[in-house]
């Protein structure tokens, strides 16, 4: 499904992605890091971003970014997605707490370019919790 946007759409991205600091490890041809850049904005591992869902609005998760990573100059992440209960096909269950989350099970792996392009700027109502 592709998610229309027209002021989206137009929207040019001005910077392409770029690291920020030194790497932290590497391990094989995969380079990792702790941070990159786009534009006047830097995304650090950790970093959550609150997602509602344009088909239900009233629907949220939350996207973290868990992994960094450079291989072969591309540039690569690793997000982990959390929901609440009430949003599943389960439910929610009388013993989870008022504030519990749930992990998505494995991770979704993009480009940088990409999460900025289709992800970040695609889905509305996105904030950053510092």
């Amino acid at each position: 499904m592709v998610i229309k946007n027209e002021a989206v759409e137009n929207r040019v991205i001005e910077a392409h992605p770029r690291w920020e600091g030194e790497p932290m490890a590497t391990h094989g041809n995969q380079t990792f890091y702790t941070a990159f850049s786009a534009g006047n904005k830097t995304y650090n591992v950790g970093d959550i971003f609150y997602v509602r869902h344009l088909e239900d609005f009233e629907r949220m998760s939350f996207l973290e970014i868990y992994m960094l990573w450079d291989m072969k100059s591309l540039k690569y992440m690793s997000l982990r997605a959390y929901y609440f209960p009430e949003d599943t096909v389960e439910g929610r269950f009388p013993e989870q707490g008022q504030d519990e989350v749930l992990c998505l099970d494995g991770e979704v792996v993009m480009s940088c370019p990409e999460f900025l392009q289709h992800v970040f700027f695609y889905l509305s109502g996105i904030k950053r919790f510092a």
